[in-house]
């Protein structure tokens, strides 16, 4: 099995579940689809263990390149003594050039940051992530946004305290995880979660107002939980979630579960209501792909834009090891959702 350039190439040990739950890999998906896509490459030679995932990305001025921004990892056979960071890379096709990591102060030495989420606002790039400090007991995963400089670097970071989210990973009472940062009227929001969907405003550090309203979904495929920033069309922002169900169970690893990307839209105005969603999975995680060892079949999508030809972009993180990108058009994606 090809690693798809990221230099890690391990052979996948897990017992395979029922034929009735497999799925072709990714690319073989999308083109089934009739969309553009496939997984990135780096030019560049990393370690033998170095993974680069779950990708947020951004599109520069007409004739610019897009940047990725992903969660490189050393991988760890336990997970909670991986070591994980924010490297951008210029894309080029599928493939990623010019890594460079980014530079933040830390709460502590050995803080992660991982899974990021990009959006604009007024000109200035924002970079909400998931952090965490291996080691600690508990582990307690915190949301933070950073803003960036025009040369990437971190200028000024904060943790919004809402829910179990405390000032940094020290303070927290529990996991925050997949926030969905977006822009509305100026303003920084979030989606804390999908179901109901509870959309919260900021003024920076603060929290100025949530809103939570209910909404029945007919989607089968687990809970809905956050993925990509949202973008706007129209009246309304759409974005792309994920969701997971158990798979098998991995002799050493224990048992794994199957991710799937679905899309779904709300009103672009308080209180964000739910206005449709798909009906089945747009695309599965999929063993197909590269894999690491006790990998979980996985689809994780994280970031997305509005090229200008009009078309949607989504990045995706692949089997906890590996980045994708897929480019839909926008009708096709609407017409594939239905009214909540």
């Amino acid at each position: 099995m090809r690693s798809s350039g990221i230099g890690f190439d391990p052979r996948f040990i897990g017992k395979s579940g029922p034929k009735t739950q497999r799925s072709g890999a990714l690319p073989d998906q999308i083109a089934a689809n009739g969309w553009q896509g496939g997984l990135f490459t780096t030019a560049d030679h990393f370690g033998p263990k170095t993974v680069f995932f779950n990708p947020a990305v951004r599109l520069e001025a007409v004739g610019r390149p897009r940047h990725l921004f992903a969660r490189q990892t050393l991988w760890n056979e336990h997970w909670s003594g991986a070591s994980s960071r924010i490297t951008r890379f210029d894309i080029d096709g599928s493939i990623l050039r010019n890594p460079t990591e980014l530079e933040y102060d830390r709460i502590h030495p050995d803080e992660c940051w991982e899974d990021p989420r990009v959006i604009e606002v007024a000109g200035k790039t924002f970079l909400g992530v998931a952090t965490w400090i291996p080691g600690q007991k508990p582990i307690h995963v915190n949301q933070r946004i950073a803003m960036l400089d025009g040369k990437d670097r971190v200028v000024e970071q904060w943790s919004p305290i809402y829910g179990n989210n405390g000032r940094n990973a020290h303070w927290g009472t529990g996991n925050e995880k997949n926030w969905a940062w977006f822009e509305n009227n100026g303003r920084l929001c979030f989606v804390y979660r999908n179901h109901p969907h509870i959309v919260v405003e900021t003024d920076g550090p603060s929290i100025v107002v949530h809103h939570e309203t209910p909404f029945t979904s007919s989607w089968k495929f687990g809970e809905m939980r956050g993925g990509t920033n949202p973008v706007l069309i129209g009246d309304e922002y759409i974005a792309f979630f994920h969701s997971s169900m158990p798979w098998k169970t991995i002799p050493r690893y224990g048992e794994r579960r199957r991710y799937f990307m679905g899309a779904y839209t709300f009103e672009a105005k308080a209180p964000f209501k739910v206005k449709r969603m798909s009906a089945s999975p747009l695309l599965t995680g999929s063993e197909a792909d590269p894999v690491i060892p006790g990998s979980p079949a996985v689809v994780f999508p994280c970031g997305l834009i509005i090229e200008p030809s009009g078309s949607l972009y989504c990045t995706y993180g692949v089997n906890d090891c590996a980045s994708g990108w897929v480019r839909m058009d926008i009708a096709n994606i609407m017409d594939r959702l239905v009214p909540c």
